[in-house]
């Protein structure tokens, strides 16, 4: 399976991705942020990759016509035009959805008291991380949890998990949102 994946920074989730899935052929990487590190993971790893303009990002990822694009950390809210052209876009987030939406998870469930946190990898719509569910792992949260600590444990769960549940969706396990193959952008949006 063809897929792109969309990030913004330090790109360890992209990073998982590369080491990872057995089943899937990363097409390219695609940033908002010249400044990510994800870029210089990409040039290790020979996988093509492209800085674009958030206007112009629907264009950017279809050039390499996905058939699944993967959000890994992508810091920026795509609009009803792009998941509407990309119906099969995945994303994972910091929270056992949906608690926590948004930013922030990890102080919000320290400060609210959680007993329990996780991450859910769940298809992306325009309500923000709102999107049906594929999968979720839960950790503990400890009294003596911090923040830092929280997001540590999640990090390292979801790095285990969005990997797995990327390769259940290229080998048909997870079956896909839409059969429809990204067409001419120009003509089609």
């Amino acid at each position: 399976m063809d897929i792109v994946v969309m990030a913004s920074g330090n790109g360890s989730t992209f990073q998982a991705i590369l080491d990872r899935c057995d089943h899937v052929k990363i097409k390219a990487l695609v940033t908002n942020n010249a400044n990510a590190y994800a870029i210089e993971r990409a040039k290790e790893a020979n996988i093509p990759y492209a800085i674009c303009k958030h206007e112009k990002i629907t264009q950017c990822v279809d050039y390499h016509r996905p058939d699944l694009v993967v959000l890994a950390g992508y810091m920026r809210i795509l609009d009803a035009r792009f998941l509407r052209y990309f119906p099969n876009t995945v994303n994972i987030h910091p929270s056992l959805l949906p608690k926590f939406r948004g930013l922030g998870t990890y102080d919000r469930a320290i400060a609210a008291g959680a007993k329990e946190h996780g991450t859910t990898v769940h298809w992306v719509i325009e309500e923000l991380d709102a999107g049906p569910s594929i999968a979720q792992e839960e950790i503990i949260v400890w009294p003596m949890d911090t923040a830092d600590v929280l997001r540590d444990k999640v990090q390292e769960i979801e790095q285990e998990l969005y990997p797995r549940i990327i390769d259940q969706i290229a080998t048909g396990e997870i079956p896909l949102i839409s059969s429809r193959k990204s067409g001419n952008i120009l003509s089609s949006v």
